[in-house]
């Protein structure tokens, strides 16, 4: 039984999951290793490093899920939405060289985090096998 609930952010209401998108487009070793993290926390009762991070200064009220697959540290970024419910914003984003990539991760996931602040239409539980 999952403790935690894992919403997706919709980039329009025809359901455009940016999740879906992200995850489809992975190899299967990024797939895998994404899966591996999302099972374990959906398991936990409190969340903490090393598997999440509270993020600070232009990207605080952001949440990062920390994984690695591969040479890269894929840092997908969200926010919690509710008691143990966590959604995701931008799912694409790597850390290299202890900075985001893309560098204005942080900016475009607090301007969906505002979007589903006023329209919870912008947001369905994530479909990825987990």
């Amino acid at each position: 039984m999952n403790l935690w609930t894992f919403k997706c952010f919709l980039k329009n209401k025809s359901g455009d999951d940016v999740v879906e998108a992200w995850y489809n487009d992975q190899t299967a070793e990024v797939r895998a290793a994404f899966d591996s993290a999302i099972n374990f926390l959906s398991q936990q009762t409190r969340w903490q490093r090393p598997q999440i991070g509270t993020l600070t200064e232009e990207c605080s009220g952001l949440i990062e899920i920390r994984f690695k697959a591969g040479r890269k540290q894929h840092r997908p970024l969200g926010c919690y939405g509710g008691e143990k419910v966590f959604i995701f914003l931008l799912p694409e984003v790597v850390e290299k060289d202890s900075k985001f990539v893309p560098k204005d991760a942080c900016a475009i996931a607090k301007k969906r985090k505002d979007i589903i602040d006023g329209d919870k239409d912008h947001v369905q539980i994530c479909e990825f096998e987990s």
